[in-house]
């Protein structure tokens, strides 16, 4: 039975349960060229909880993920309306190709109305 919840638990939370958290308006948002492609980089005013490689206090997102251009336009647009955002991060700094970053890499972004 415990593993059976336990089992249950990992697929129901997928993401890791310590992953850091931001939140605020954009402080500011850079693009940079690496091996595994562009990379975005954004800063917000509150951050928690991150990992010990997030030492420059920046997010990023990766290149390769699924959503990676829709999160992008999004923290565009909320950095045009002036509105601020929520980010959930992956507790990782490793983006594609196994490269590491001194930046969280992000999880979920939400526009907060």
């Amino acid at each position: 039975m415990r593993v059976f919840l336990l089992c249950l638990a990992a697929l129901c939370f997928p993401k890791p349960l310590l992953a850091g958290s931001g939140s605020g308006l954009l402080i500011s948002m850079s693009v940079a060229q690496s091996s595994s492609g562009p990379l975005f980089f954004f800063d917000l005013p509150v951050s928690t909880g991150r990992p010990a490689c997030a030492t420059s206090g920046s997010w990023i997102i990766d290149p390769n993920a699924l959503l990676a251009a829709e999160q992008i336009s999004l923290l565009k647009l909320a950095f045009a309306l002036g509105k601020p955002v929520n980010v959930v991060g992956f507790n990782s700094c490793t983006v594609s190709g196994g490269v590491q970053q001194t930046a969280e890499v992000v999880g979920n972004v939400q526009l907060v109305q």
